[in-house]
């Protein structure tokens, strides 16, 4: 009886030490994990630094050493936290079984798609909002020709893209400048898939719109706005890595990249759902 009682024990601890171990590994992991998205992120998609991707150390050896380190013991106080937790309430727990815990899962998977695409709905814009502008290696051109409020210029253009700046306001609209080209037809000036600005500590600068120019030719651009506002017009920002792109497609685009996480979750617990039903009939 003794010795039933010592192996028993052995085992639970033994358990536990796997547990622990478990654990703990699995705290690096999402540590480094963690760092090494990081890393990635900040030399190919966001860059920072030099243009080339091998000299641009964002984490260094004592940071991954110490993501890692209070991982790890973050993991180790919560797994005793919860050790303790279980002894002082030590009540037993009957797990639900049968529909009701299927309709639960059901709904706990509806709820997590939800947050998912809302997550994602919000967040990728905000993303390359923000990325962008650490990325950008020039937002307003040494080159670009000042526009005064109400008073048509006339302004030579490459063939392109061009961008109309102007100074931070409360409200920005496209509608605030007019780009009429050499055969008297009206250029739309397209706004920005995302507020975008030179993230100024002084007079902030934001980019009003873009102008597509066929051929190299000269335009007449007219700007009416508030009292205070300067425009300019010029080369479009320079924003290192595959975000600046993302700035001149349609709001929808990031909307929907956005979505994509969740609704591929969606996916996937439907054909989880309809798989898990058929396993049921043939029982």
């Amino acid at each position: 009886m003794g010795n039933a009682r010592v192996c028993a024990r052995r085992r639970v601890g033994w358990v536990r030490l796997v547990a622990v171990g478990g654990a703990l590994a699995g705290a690096g992991a999402v540590a480094v994990t963690y760092l090494t998205a990081n890393e990635l992120t900040y030399r190919f998609v966001v860059p920072l630094g030099s243009a080339d991707p091998s000299d641009r150390p964002v984490v260094s050896a004592g940071g991954w050493l110490a993501g890692v380190g209070w991982s790890v013991t973050a993991a180790a106080a919560g797994f005793v936290l919860g050790l303790a937790w279980r002894r002082a309430t030590s009540s037993t727990v009957t797990p639900v079984t049968g529909p009701t815990a299927t309709t639960g899962a059901a709904g706990r998977g509806r709820y997590l798609v939800a947050a998912a695409v809302l997550v994602g709905l919000f967040a990728f814009p905000k993303f390359v909002r923000v990325g962008a502008e650490l990325a950008t290696v020039r937002f307003l051109p040494a080159t670009a020709v000042s526009l005064p409020v109400g008073q048509p210029v006339t302004v030579d253009l490459p063939a392109g893209r061009s961008a109309i700046f102007r100074t931070y306001g409360r409200q920005l609209s496209t509608q605030e400048c007019r780009v009429v080209g050499p055969t008297g037809a009206e250029l739309p000036v397209t706004a920005p898939s995302v507020a975008f600005s030179d993230n100024s500590d002084s007079v902030v600068t934001v980019l009003l719109g873009t102008v597509e120019v066929p051929s190299s030719s000269s335009v007449s651009v007219t700007c009416q706005g508030m009292p205070g506002h300067r425009y300019q017009i010029g080369p479009a920002p320079t924003v290192d890595g595959p975000l600046g792109p993302l700035l001149y497609v349609p709001s929808g685009v990031l909307w929907s990249v956005g979505a994509l996480p969740g609704l591929t979750l969606a996916a996937w617990l439907a054909v989880e759902r309809r798989r898990g039903q058929s396993s049921a009939r043939q029982r």
